[in-house]
């Protein structure tokens, strides 16, 4: 299979299962009374009604679209991670993580949202949901990066330029951080 393919669909996965933990946050969140309504389905209902379909809807209805457009972004979200991280040498981990799922709530809740006049900036009193929203969007990057940096240590990268451990390859490529030269670890000969 293609290396980009690859990295596509770990990235994908990544980003379904860092989707997980980051509504666990939101969800909290919502019990506190800290949110009103849930983003994703405010943002669902929104381009709904904009897409001149949400006559008829039944709330079940709209929640299970919001449920599955959130895994969606999520997913896309692990694509583009995965597919940076494959094309700009940088180290997966955590803190790389959390500055990128950071970064996509600046750009979303700070960006485009509020550009298209889907949800305002300052989305609840008190500012607490936005808090709410900078925590899950932490959590969720953490994780992605995360499930990067453990793939990294164990010989699987997104542009499969290892070799796992335990190969039968009579010379296998040497173990190293993917942002450093090739040349910095010498192969060894017998």
């Amino acid at each position: 299979m293609n290396a980009v393919v690859k990295a596509v669909a770990r990235g994908a996965i990544w980003g379904v299962i860092a989707t997980v933990p980051m509504s666990a946050v939101m969800l909290l969140g919502q019990r506190l009374g800290w949110m009103r309504n849930q983003p994703p389905e405010i943002l669902t209902e929104e381009a709904l009604e904009r897409a001149d379909i949400l006559e008829g809807k039944s709330i079940e209805t709209i929640h299970a679209w919001a449920v599955a457009s959130h895994f969606a972004f999520g997913a896309a979200g692990g694509i583009f991670y995965s597919l940076l991280r494959w094309v700009v040498p940088m180290p997966a981990a955590v803190p790389t993580g959390i500055g990128f799922g950071l970064g996509i709530w600046g750009a979303s809740y700070r960006g485009w949202i509020p550009a298209m006049n889907i949800l305002p900036a300052e989305q609840h009193p008190g500012r607490r949901g936005t808090l709410v929203m900078i925590a899950a969007h932490a959590v969720y990057g953490a994780t992605v990066g995360a499930l990067n940096g453990r793939a990294q240590r164990h010989g699987v990268e997104s542009g499969d330029r290892r070799i796992k451990h335990g190969s039968t390859d009579p010379k296998p490529e040497p173990l190293r951080p993917r942002f450093l030269p090739r040349d910095s670890f010498p192969r060894k000969r017998p």
